[in-house]
């Protein structure tokens, strides 16, 4: 029989949003996460307001992908100079996670986020709703459900970035930072809240500051505009999810800028009518 002390919960993880805030802190820190999901799942299940998981998810676009150092921990398998996400399915149906493949349609986003909260809704109101709802997602597309999970007098945790939006952290009942994720779940204490860099907003610096980068160059080779924009913004454009544009086109037409066909991607400059 449960048991009746332990509250019902269930976890839905935004797998590329995660991973990729992990991975460009601390290669060791995704590689840990991707690779032992059984261990940080039995984490979020101990301790004080232990859970008993009703449901385990994890939306994963399979083509997804990130660059890796020659020096670090993904090399060393041979997933250099990149790994994709489908190199981790396997560990999570060992864990017990159910993977709803989310690939990318055309150049727009995968869709994991409406996803996610079309199975949410479907749990809370099916016949054995949990008590508790875990979004492991530090993407501010989720509030409409936090507030909804709110109304339905269930109670919402987030696994979430440290810059956390604050309406995001104000409307869930709890907020587990990575950075205490890092340190419970894989003893990694020195990751702190201080040392993860911002999370890159559509209207914010990380446009502006890429048309600043093309503008300084007057014409920049596309390939050398994702190079720099990792160099100097901290997050690639991929990972990033195009700062939170959904498409490389929808970057461009907010940053004020134009593309002109050619070999290897073509080439960006500043629009002249922006």
């Amino acid at each position: 029989m449960p048991d009746p002390d332990l509250a019902r919960a269930a976890l839905y993880l935004d797998f590329d949003n995660v991973f990729s805030i992990l991975h460009h802190q601390d290669e060791a820190l995704s590689l840990a996460f991707a690779t032992t999901p059984l261990r940080w799942r039995d984490w979020l299940c101990g301790g004080p307001g232990r859970r008993r998981m009703l449901s385990l998810r994890c939306y994963m676009n399979p083509g997804g992908w990130v660059d890796t150092r020659a020096d670090g921990p993904f090399a060393d398998m041979g997933q250099h100079p990149r790994v994709y996400f489908s190199r981790f399915r396997s560990a999570f149906t060992d864990a017990g996670f159910e993977v709803v493949d989310c690939p990318r349609i055309g150049r727009a986003k995968n869709a994991a986020d409406v996803r996610m909260v079309i199975d949410v809704l479907d749990a809370v109101g099916g016949a054995v709703p949990p008590d508790e709802v875990i979004l492991a997602t530090s993407d501010s597309d989720f509030l409409p459900l936090l507030h909804r999970l709110r109304t339905l007098d269930r109670r919402s945790v987030l696994l979430a970035h440290p810059d956390l939006a604050p309406a995001m952290r104000a409307t869930a009942d709890q907020v587990i930072g990575l950075d205490a994720f890092a340190a419970g779940a894989f003893g990694k204490p020195q990751v702190t809240a201080a040392s993860f860099d911002p999370i890159p907003e559509a209207d914010g610096m990380p446009i502006a500051a890429l048309r600043d980068i093309v503008a300084s160059s007057g014409r920049i080779h596309l390939p050398l505009l994702g190079k720099l924009s990792a160099e100097r913004l901290g997050v690639p454009l991929r990972d990033s999810d195009y700062y939170g544009t959904g498409s490389l086109e929808a970057l461009l037409s907010a940053a004020g800028l134009r593309r002109i066909p050619g070999d290897g991607g073509g080439w960006v400059e500043v629009a002249e009518d922006a």
